[in-house]
């Protein structure tokens, strides 16, 4: 006989909700303060113009309070993951940018109390003439400061470069830097480090590439905000931007989405990475890819439960043989990468015609995990959506499928076989039975559609006649399935 003394907790509420409160709204960023949730949202007023939205929710996710920031004449445009961070007096502080009537874009901090009212705003606007500048991410540091990163203008052609400011808790600037990084820079996350320096992750994309490459970037500062080492992730094709998060023996973590195959100008197919790197010189500790079945995954947010265990959610373009529509997904994993699991979830399941889109996340004191983003179908408003999951991931007790939860298989699905390959006159597709009739199509690599052919129920293979197609890469997809093809016509 086991006798337990005391109180145990466990999960009663699920839920997985949109709200309508104005037209279009889209959910971007959520905290978790005692018995209530607080989520930062965009939306219009009722003069057209863009604002903010705050919203706060008790536990079971009932509406209790919004208030709207704006000054009918600019546009405000609150950042992405994590651009709502509480402080210590229960107030709240929102990064963002704003564009005035002329469409000059200044980055701006904003300070409310803990019913939501205007305490002050602070601009900081480009110095180099571009007038575009903005934040993505904000933090509170441990000296109850604050720190935001996005990215500024520059005066070179098709080159943003990363913006790092630190203010007071009254915001006034401390200090503010920029980091070139020699193409289209921006950072989307910020972290502050254990030796009181900080870590931006984000991104950067060369637009002069053959490629058009793009990688995940981090930069290491000092306390400062002086350059300390960076890296880079990913490899020749347009991977995806890095977020960070601090390990629970003091490294970091960053999620990215690496990419094994770019259209130039159109899109990658893009597989979840998560690595984790050493604090002293950015050194790799692990590195793990998650293959996710479907083509295109972007991590939004990652952070580090108190066990060590690792959270990461995101968004997923799903390509289901005519259109792709999107759909969200959480990763859990243990301390050394190791897969906990990875669910898909969503509030519509029509794919022809929905969107299911996560910015943020927030733990609650039973583990389970709160999702803040926003959904849409055709002909219908946006709408806020928060999600409450389980610490198993499951939106109802033993993730029924029917709740929005779709556990995906970990084993890799037959991949398409091409032969030749490179081809001069004719090449062969094989695939997997169909159980249905499916769709095959040929893009160039300017993500031109110039070929497509309906494949009939239990088929297995199929001749294409390459002839008329000029030598160069092309993309083959049949169903959910994708391959290079070299044409050496």
């Amino acid at each position: 006989m086991f006798c337990f003394h005391g109180f145990l907790k466990s999960q009663n509420i699920y839920f997985n909700n949109n709200y309508v409160v104005n037209n279009n709204i889209q959910g971007r960023s959520i905290v978790k303060k005692d018995t209530t949730y607080t989520t930062l949202s965009v939306s219009e007023d009722s003069a057209g113009k863009v604002c903010l939205v705050f919203c706060k929710f008790d536990l079971s996710a009932n509406l209790l309070k919004i208030k709207y920031y704006n000054d009918f004449v600019n546009f405000y445009f609150p950042g992405y993951s994590g651009c709502l961070q509480q402080v210590w007096d229960d107030g709240y502080i929102v990064s963002g940018a704003k564009e005035d009537t002329n469409g000059y874009v200044s980055a701006f901090l904003l300070k409310v109390d803990k019913d939501f009212n205007f305490e002050f705003i602070k601009e900081f606007k480009d110095t180099n003439l571009t007038h575009y500048a903005e934040f993505q991410q904000c933090k509170v540091t441990k000296d109850n400061n604050f720190i935001m990163a996005g990215a500024i203008g520059s005066t070179v052609l098709h080159n943003n470069d990363v913006l790092f400011v630190k203010t007071d808790s009254l915001g006034n600037q401390l200090f503010r830097k920029t980091y070139n990084l020699g193409a289209i820079d921006y950072a989307r996350s910020i972290i502050e480090t254990p030796d009181k320096g900080y870590l931006l992750g984000g991104y950067s994309w060369d637009y002069y590439s053959a490629s058009y490459s793009g990688d995940g970037r981090i930069i290491k500062l000092d306390s400062a905000g002086n350059f300390e080492w960076g890296r880079q992730f990913g490899g020749q094709n347009v991977d995806g931007a890095a977020v960070v998060a601090l390990a629970s023996d003091s490294n970091y973590i960053v999620a990215t989405a690496y990419a094994h195959f770019t259209m130039p100008m159109v899109a990658s197919d893009l597989k979840i990475q998560v690595v984790k790197i050493d604090k002293s010189d950015g050194s790799t500790i692990w590195d793990k890819q998650y293959d996710t079945i479907r083509e295109v995954c972007y991590p939004q947010m990652v952070k580090v439960l108190n066990d060590g265990n690792i959270v990461v959610v995101g968004n997923e373009y799903y390509w289901n043989g005519i259109k792709y529509y999107l759909t969200s997904w959480i990763l859990k994993l243990k301390p050394n990468g190791d897969s906990i699991y990875f669910r898909r979830y969503h509030k519509y399941d029509d794919q022809y015609t929905q969107e299911n889109i996560t910015w943020d996340f927030c733990i609650a004191e039973d583990k389970s995990i709160v999702s803040c983003g926003w959904t849409s179908k055709q002909n219908e408003y946006d709408k806020l959506w928060l999600a409450k999951m389980d610490s198993l991931g499951c939106l109802q007790p033993g993730c029924d499928p029917t709740a929005g939860i779709e556990e995906p298989h970990y084993i890799k699905p037959g991949q398409l076989q091409i032969f030749p390959n490179p081809a001069t006159t004719q090449t062969t597709i094989s695939y997997p039975t169909a159980e249905k009739g499916i769709i095959l199509q040929l893009y160039n690599m300017l993500g031109q559609l110039i070929y497509e052919e309906k494949l009939p129920k239990g088929s297995m293979q199929t001749t294409i006649d390459t002839r008329e197609y000029k030598k160069g890469l092309y993309k083959v997809v049949v169903g959910e399935r994708s391959a290079s093809l070299m044409l050496n016509n």
